[in-house]
């Protein structure tokens, strides 16, 4: 259900610039006042800041690496997509970054910007493992696996959890306007998840941190299923009050990426919460909660 991964700070600068290079050769230009082009500076303060153990007092620690973890997921994100036939479709979403705030791993306002980049993660990460993964409206992303044609709906959670059933039933609609075989609702939790209760701070206000992998795992897992839980419970009333236009649609995949702390250092976790409406096992459902993971 979760994925844990260690941050390696030099590991992560070399991503950040490949990836910079990488948009600055496909012509994707970052505007220098635009969100993402501070999180990228932020960023690199982080990496200084850690190499030389010295954070300078313009610099706050917290929000240099969030940004290091925000810029280094997505730079891991679209690069994993080189070399695939999906590739060239992320061109026209990256410019998104321009003068937006993506921030998948950081709460945000409603924004196109921060929708699309979320949909081009879901794209990056089927193109792993479907084939012919494309950007269609509706639904979302078209993509075959396994003789099948499913569709993904990617919706970003904004507000109370009827304000997102509603986004889940559009979803729904959408999948089947597609005319796919299967489809899937995709919902980027990361809004309403508590990161805040990834670590805990002692009476000085000092930051404290797990030392056991599996504690860490329990942790996330719990705080993601308080997160959908009221979700969940609002989609179950839904469907017994009015139904839903399920179609295509198998179930509602909740997704989330957060920075934890773990044995002193920052770490990346990514996990899935999987709604089923139609109680069947669908390998293609496997192979996205896998890869989502994976980081």
């Amino acid at each position: 259900m979760a994925n844990f991964s260690r941050i390696t700070f030099s590991d992560l600068r070399a991503q950040i610039d490949e990836f910079l290079a990488y948009l600055d050769r496909q012509r994707i230009r970052l505007h220098p006042a635009s969100s993402f082009s501070k999180s990228v500076a932020l960023a690199r303060a982080a990496v200084v800041a850690a190499e030389n153990q010295f954070v300078p007092d313009e610099v706050d620690p917290h929000e240099a690496i969030s940004a290091l973890g925000n810029v280094g997921y997505l730079a891991r994100r679209v690069l994993k997509a080189r070399g695939t036939g999906f590739e060239k479709q992320l061109f026209p979403l990256l410019q998104h970054l321009g003068s937006g705030d993506p921030s998948p791993l950081s709460p945000g306002e409603r924004s196109e910007d921060r929708d699309k980049i979320f949909e081009a993660i879901c794209g990056s990460t089927c193109a792993q493992f479907a084939n012919d993964v494309r950007f269609v409206e509706p639904p979302d992303i078209i993509c075959t696996f396994e003789a099948e044609t499913w569709g993904i709906a990617c919706k970003v959670a904004y507000g109370k959890p009827s304000t997102v059933v509603q986004a889940i039933r559009k979803g729904c609609r959408q999948n089947a306007m597609a005319g796919v075989s299967k489809g899937l609702v995709v919902v980027q939790a990361t809004n309403l998840f508590l990161h805040e209760g990834m670590y805990a701070h002692s009476e000085n206000g000092n930051v404290l941190s797990l030392r056991e992998m599996g504690a860490q795992q329990f942790l996330f897992e719990n705080t993601l299923r308080a997160a959908t839980r009221p979700m969940e419970i609002a989609l179950a009333d839904e469907i017994k009050a009015r139904g839903l236009p399920l179609g295509p649609t198998v179930g509602v995949a909740f997704v989330v990426q957060t920075l934890p702390y773990f044995r002193k250092m920052r770490s990346m976790m990514a996990g899935v919460l999987y709604c089923s409406l139609d109680r069947c096992n669908h390998p293609f459902v496997d192979s996205f909660n896998l890869e989502w993971q994976r980081l």
